[in-house]
């Protein structure tokens, strides 16, 4: 056998080898799959769930808690209270009331506080006395004020570097066209008057000056997007004996979240007090008048009635005609109760049918759900239900979609729907008080034909204790109304 065979021999021998050892390691690895993938999931999970943990930013929740209505609570300075509780779960999640708030509390303004680079200079020069570590980075701790200026809003992101020289520089920082400096000055300024540009102004927090030299960054987000955003993490609730409104606002700054459900409640508190207050002037004002009113109208009926028996003789009529006089006085001041009520529903079906369905104030409705007549109508309660239910989910999608998206549009034609169904019942309800101030008017017609009967006289005084028994209804009504 040559050199070449036997080397060929070997080289065959050697590949077999190899093919027999890559076979065996295949098969221990099968044999010990379950503990390469324990080994595996040791070392890779923990990493992967430390890594994940590090990436998420926190969410804080602040929650505020407003007493709205008690049933054993009379002082309307105190309450709190509206013509419909569930009226004002949406007047709290309202556009305007978030618009206010973002105003307030400069909510376009916020601080960047995954930048890593903010203070990072802080903590080499102060390791071994303050650091960044002792300051919290939240946007209340770094600014002292905020405020904006909505007309000359421009959004984006900032960022301030605040050298050891005693010099502060903002930029404008953008990845495509590059960061552009836009001011500079003296580091005091910006603890002492502030800087202004783009529709914001803020003033540092006196404490910052001691981690000098630093820098951070902040977004200012158009108006729309921080009252969207704003809406978006507000939450509204009712409890279910409507005595309380549960409000939860959240947002990735805990102080911040603070501030927002304390101003967003104070607001709500501040509204209902001076609606309350208003709207108790005005009632009052027109009981004064109403009380001034009866009470001469009922005099004068005293008055006639003394003046009548002093000069006719007769001191009284017999229990018959007595009790024949109370009817008809008890059935006078029901049919003016029902023409007060059918005036009223008739000026709710005036405000539903001025104007295009779009054009129509949606008060209009809550005012009718809560009217006296609609909270003991069965009919009335699920038409209540259901608006509510609506007008929160139109709520809901006017922070996700447009106007025109086919969801919204499907919520606000089933709101129409139910507006039609109110005006409707408000109709019905109508004709039904014309049907009972009939029948009421014939009861009146049936008893005064009945007193016809009686002498001259009699059927004269007859009339002067009917009034007076009517006005004597009307002003303990009154007189009930205004305590």
């Amino acid at each position: 056998m040559s050199l070449y065979d036997r080397r060929y021999d070997k080289s065959i021998a050697s590949l077999d080898e190899d093919k027999f050892n890559l076979a065996r390691y295949i098969e221990i690895a099968k044999k010990r799959k379950m503990w390469m993938l324990l080994v595996f999931s040791i070392i890779f999970f923990p990493v992967a769930i430390v890594t994940a943990l590090k990436s998420f930013s926190p969410v804080y929740q602040a929650t505020a808690t407003i007493w709205i209505n008690s049933p054993s609570q009379s002082d309307p300075f105190v309450t709190l209270s509206s013509p419909h509780n569930e009226g004002l779960v949406q007047i709290l999640r309202s556009r305007s009331f978030a618009e206010n708030v973002v105003k307030q509390l400069g909510l376009t303004v916020r601080l960047d506080t995954t930048e890593p680079s903010l203070f990072q200079e802080v903590v080499d020069r102060f390791s071994a006395g303050k650091s960044a570590d002792s300051l919290n980075l939240d946007r209340s701790s770094l600014f002292e004020k905020v405020s904006i200026d909505t007309a000359v809003m421009i959004p984006g992101e900032y960022e301030v570097y605040v050298t050891g020289e005693g010099l502060y520089y903002l930029y404008y920082l953008d990845e495509e066209s590059g960061d552009s400096l836009l001011m500079s000055g003296p580091t005091d300024e910006l603890f002492e008057e502030g800087i202004s540009y783009g529709g914001f102004h803020v003033r540092l927090n006196e404490e910052v000056h001691d981690y000098v030299p630093f820098r951070f960054s902040f977004f200012v987000n158009s108006f729309r997007q921080a009252v969207e955003d704003f809406m978006e993490n507000t939450r509204v609730d009712l409890d279910e004996s409507g005595s309380f409104l549960y409000l939860a606002i959240t947002d990735g700054d805990a102080q911040l979240a603070t501030e927002m459900a304390i101003t967003l409640a104070q607001m709500f508190v501040n509204y209902n007090l001076s609606t309350k207050k208003e709207q108790l002037r005005s009632t009052l004002e027109i009981l004064k008048d109403q009380l001034d009113m009866a009470s001469k109208v009922l005099d004068r009926s005293e008055k006639a009635i003394k003046e009548y028996k002093e000069s006719t003789g007769i001191v009284s009529l017999d229990e018959e005609v007595k009790e024949r006089v109370e009817k008809l006085a008890e059935a006078e001041t029901y049919q003016r109760k029902l023409v007060e009520e059918r005036k009223k529903l008739l000026e709710y079906q005036r405000r539903m049918e001025d104007g295009s369905p779009h054009d129509r104030g949606e008060d209009v409705y809550l005012e009718v759900i809560s009217y006296p007549w609609s909270v003991h109508n069965p009919n009335m309660q699920i038409l209540s239900d259901e608006l509510t239910r609506l007008r929160g989910a139109k709520n809901e999608l006017s922070l996700k979609v447009t106007e025109n998206h086919p969801d919204f549009q499907e919520v606000t034609a089933q709101i129409e729907q139910v507006h039609r169904r109110i005006h409707e019942a408000v109709i019905t309800q109508v004709k039904r008080f014309d049907d009972e101030i009939a029948l009421t008017n014939k009861s009146m017609e049936r008893l005064k034909s009945e007193l016809k009967v009686l002498p001259n006289e009699e059927l004269v005084l007859a009339r002067l204790l009917r009034e007076r028994k009517v006005n004597e209804n009307v002003y303990t009504q009154v007189v009930t109304k205004y305590k």
